[in-house]
């Protein structure tokens, strides 16, 4: 177990913590490695910047303790931190959407302080009858219901007339089903949106025979928009395979990031781009929070050679809302969390039912650079229907054909490419 005992002084000259101490504890189970891990420097960060904005005025000490997850103690861990009268102000849950919904089930309902999910997009966190039910949840990832709203709608204003076939091909799991569902009740709510196919996989990271024949029955209808909804290796073999039909579809939309083209270049090695992909972090330069005041780049900068992925922005985003949330004149600090209404590096801040109301952003590939496109409020540019053509390189492994080696997950992890949900 890694625990930490910091002790910062947060200016805050409008709030009370309402608290019997003038101590903000916070409390955090984060993975000792991997994208589980992101928030940690991250945390130390804040407590950096909380140092380094002491002054005479009113002062709140910060004591943070940090434990490392593990399946086996969470429980014990989050109860440990939640309860008793040495219990946290502040709950950082752990990474993944699995491990956000444990965690937050574990939190006894007597807890009145924020409950930090800055690593989980499944919906169902949030549920009425989820673990989230009744407490204070503010999440920091887009949920997965919305990851496909402003690409399909960016599809339609473009070509309307594209997207009366489509076809929607989900991997076997709770985050892929949890996005296709929300696909399938955008495309019936839309006058000029048909299913023309849903598919089913029953199996994740490998096709199978089965699968093959799968996604080939449904691209034999020639649909002209493919929506796909799995995690990186996937996405990938889809993509592969749809790129085999005779008679290519004008936009795919899947649910992987396009950090890394790799596993997107055709048999020349150009890009692809008539593929859209979801982005959690839009990275506008101009844009900071009126409290903490990063930038993206001074956000960047201050994490000192860390990957920043969008991992790292959302909880530098969950530490952004602390912040502003104690400048509020309030006795409650989940009642100031849930009234946030900010700016910041990560995209805008407030909070529905605990989920964050940013939008997904979505991403095509332009003149080789990652151009966000939709929605509308946050474009640098405009969807181009490029349309797919060609096939798809199949090499997506580190020297090797297709299903040779492939590239650890840390290398994905840090590449961007990996969405561990």
């Amino acid at each position: 177990m890694l625990r930490l005992h910091v002790c910062s002084c947060i200016v805050a000259a409008q709030f009370s913590l309402g608290f019997a101490s003038e101590v903000l504890k916070i409390g955090a189970i984060f993975h000792d490695t991997g994208v589980g891990a992101k928030a940690k420097p991250v945390l130390k960060l804040f407590e950096d910047w909380a140092n380094d904005n002491e002054t005479d005025d009113t002062e709140y000490t910060v004591e943070t303790i940090v434990k490392t997850y593990s399946s086996a103690t969470l429980a014990a861990d989050v109860s440990s931190l939640t309860t008793g009268a040495n219990k946290v102000d502040v709950l950082f849950c752990p990474y993944t959407s699995g491990a956000s919904s444990a965690c937050a089930a574990a939190v006894s309902d007597q807890f009145t302080g924020p409950i930090m999910i800055w690593g989980g997009a499944s919906d169902s966190i949030y549920a009425t009858d989820g673990p989230c039910a009744g407490k204070h949840c503010f999440g920091f990832f887009t949920v997965a219901s919305k990851y496909m709203e402003a690409g399909l709608n960016a599809v339609l204003e473009v070509e309307a007339d594209v997207v009366q076939r489509t076809a929607v091909i989900c991997n076997n799991n709770p985050f892929s089903r949890s996005v296709a569902a929300a696909v399938n009740a955008t495309i019936e709510n839309q006058d000029n949106l048909v299913l023309q196919s849903y598919t089913a996989l029953a199996t994740e990271k490998s096709l199978e025979a089965a699968g093959v024949a799968q996604v080939k029955d449904a691209m034999s209808l020639e649909p002209a928009a493919v929506v796909i909804s799995g995690h990186s290796g996937d996405v990938d073999q889809v993509v592969i395979e749809i790129s085999k039909s005779s008679k290519k579809p004008k936009f795919i939309l899947a649910t992987n990031g396009l950090t890394n083209l790799q596993p997107y270049l055709d048999a020349g090695g150009k890009p692809h781009n008539c593929i859209l992909m979801p982005e959690q972090w839009a990275k506008n330069p101009d844009v900071k929070d009126p409290v903490i005041g990063w930038t993206t780049a001074a956000f960047q900068s201050a994490l000192d050679g860390d990957a920043t992925t969008y991992h790292s922005a959302a909880a530098g985003a969950a530490m952004v809302a602390i912040a502003n949330a104690m400048s509020e004149n309030s006795t409650n600090l989940a009642s100031s969390m849930a009234a946030l209404d900010i700016k910041s590096f990560y995209g805008d801040i407030s909070f529905k039912d605990g989920k964050i109301q940013k939008p997904m952003y979505m991403v095509q590939w332009q003149d080789d650079a990652m151009v966000v496109v939709a929605p509308t409020a946050a474009a640098a540019g405009t969807l181009k229907p490029y349309g797919c053509s060609g096939d798809f390189k199949e090499d997506l492994s580190v020297g090797g054909a297709f299903g040779a080696t492939s590239m650890p997950l840390a290398v994905l992890v840090a590449l961007g490419l990996v969405q561990l949900l």
